[in-house]
This record gives C-alpha cells, structure tokens and sequence, in this order.
C-alpha cells in the first residue's frame, strides 16, 4: 500500500468515526430531551402528535428576540410561579398529584419518568398529555432573561 493510500485510509477512518461519535452524541441528546406527546381521541377520530423534546430548547435559542420580549412582557406575572412549578416538579418523586373520577370522567395530573402528564378520559373521548420538565427550563430561562432586559 502507498503512502497516499494509506493517509487516505487513515483519513477516512477518522472520518468516519468522527461521523459515527457525532451520531450517537446526537440520538443521545434526542433521546435524553424524551418527547412531548399530545393525543386526542373522541368516538370517530383521533390525532396523536410527538415532538421531540430536544425541539424546545433549540426553539427558544431561534426563536426572534422580540418575539420572546413580547412573550416575555406578556408573561412576566406567572414567571416566579411557572419557576417555582417546575423546579419542584423536577424534585419531587414521581406521582399522581390530582386524580378525579365523576359522572364517567376521569382526570389525573402527575410527573412520572422526569415529564409533566395530563390524562383525562370522559365518555368517548380521551386527552393525553406528556410534558418532559426538563425541555421546559431553556424556554422559562429565556423568558426570565427576557424580562430582565426589558426592565
């Protein structure tokens, strides 16, 4: 094998290595931002959407610094609370926090595996939501920092 070949070779292991590192580094994160899923069914149809949790972060850092003042000022009363929510969301234990059974209807509220969950079930229709916590803090910090610089 010539010298060439052999810096092509070696060149194009390391390529390809670094390709392959990058990859798994990449589902990693994806995988680790978990997914926001929204379901809604009733008796004749039904939408399921998931988002990838990794999209909320990425999406704040995007989005356009006016647009996240005018979010900002428009939000700045709920900001200590949305915090205060989500910090302790983050260390309480996973659990049911509110769980309602009425006329046929059945609600529950909780964090389970690191996410937000809402789930309500009613007679021929169902709601389910799932937050991940943790895909929220880039945008509430965001907001925060926004309203900071508007003060």
């Amino acid at each position: 094998m010539t010298r060439s070949t052999r810096v092509f070779v070696a060149f194009a292991c390391a390529a390809a290595l670094l390709a392959t590192t990058g990859t798994v580094a990449l589902a990693a994160m994806v995988y680790r931002a978990g997914t926001v899923e929204i379901h809604v069914t009733d008796s004749d149809h039904g939408v399921a959407i998931k988002i990838p949790g990794i999209v909320f972060p990425v999406a704040a850092v995007l989005v356009p610094s006016s647009t996240i003042r005018d979010a900002a000022r428009r939000v700045s009363p709920y900001l200590p609370a949305a915090r205060a929510a989500i910090d302790e969301l983050v260390r309480c234990p996973d659990a049911v926090f509110v769980e309602i059974e009425d006329h046929g209807a059945h609600v529950r509220i909780g964090k389970k595996d690191g996410a937000f969950f809402v789930d309500v079930r009613s007679d021929g229709e169902t709601v389910h939501l799932k937050i991940p916590l943790h895909a929220l803090e880039p945008v509430l910090s965001r907001l925060e920092s926004a309203t900071r610089e508007t003060v």
